[in-house]
């Protein structure tokens, strides 16, 4: 098989923080090179592209806005295909998210009165929001969360993530949310259409084991962990086969080798 496009996690593969992993701009300098396309993912939905893209500039890394998928992009582009535009949202998550929304033509109100409840990373979720999305989602909203990461990195330790702001709702309700970012194959889904490879073709290299990799098992593509992130090569023995990595790598920085190894 041969890799022509490339779907990459951020934190924890490419960078961890606000620290590049070493060796990594110089390697995806060289995949340049080779003709593979690279789209990064980021199941974090606070920050737009353009965003995500100078913070990769600042590390040394090539990438433009429409290199880069967010979850909160994802999402949008996912109801934009599923449900008629000028539809009422009531959002839990950031003003990019609310402006990817806007662009495909939903109304985000600050109401229990609308079609649908989308979640993601918020760091103002209180009460208020809490009561207003359940209340819509008893009255029939449809509930979508950007992804169900339950911590997210920081420099002083773990945050809540936005899977953490979905469990209360979903406490208080009954009801589980659409998921579209990682481990949801519709996240791959919306890559693969962008980087315009098909399965067979595309690979997805990311540190975690129950969203990037299980996200690439789910969608039906090549999957490579690598072990700058979350995962402890110990892990790798104790789950389940279905979560078992394709190829397993130290860092993104050896990414050549293992393409040429799947190919």
């Amino acid at each position: 098989m041969k890799v022509k496009g490339l779907i990459i996690d951020l934190d924890g593969c490419v960078y961890i923080g606000d620290q590049v992993v070493r060796g990594v701009p110089e390697a995806l300098e060289n995949l340049s090179k080779l003709d593979v396309k690279i789209l990064y993912l980021t199941n974090n939905s606070s920050k737009n592209a353009h965003e995500y893209s100078e913070k990769l500039r600042k590390m040394g890394i090539k990438a433009e806005a429409k290199d880069i998928l967010t979850s909160a992009e994802a999402t949008a582009c996912y109801m934009a295909e599923k449900f008629k535009a000028g539809r009422r949202v009531f959002l839990i998550g950031s003003k990019s998210f609310k402006a990817e929304l806007e662009k495909r033509g939903f109304l985000v109100v600050d109401s229990s009165d609308v079609d649908y409840v989308v979640l993601g990373i918020d760091s103002d979720f209180d009460y208020a929001k809490l009561t207003k999305a359940c209340r819509a989602i008893v009255k029939g909203a449809k509930f979508i969360a950007s992804n169900l990461d339950a911590t997210i990195p920081s420099p002083d330790g773990i945050l809540p993530g936005a899977g953490s702001l979905a469990s209360a709702i979903t406490k208080a309700t009954g009801v589980k949310p659409i998921v579209v970012g990682k481990p949801s194959k519709r996240i791959i889904l919306e890559a693969l259409k962008r980087l315009n490879v098909k399965r067979e073709e595309a690979a997805i290299v990311g540190d975690r084991l129950e969203t990037d990799i299980k996200a690439g098992k789910s969608a039906g593509i090549c999957t490579i962990l690598v072990l700058t992130g979350v995962t402890d090569p110990a892990k790798l023995l104790e789950v389940d086969e279905k979560l078992q990595p394709d190829l397993t790598i130290d860092s993104l920085a050896s990414i050549r080798k293992a393409l040429e190894l799947i190919g």
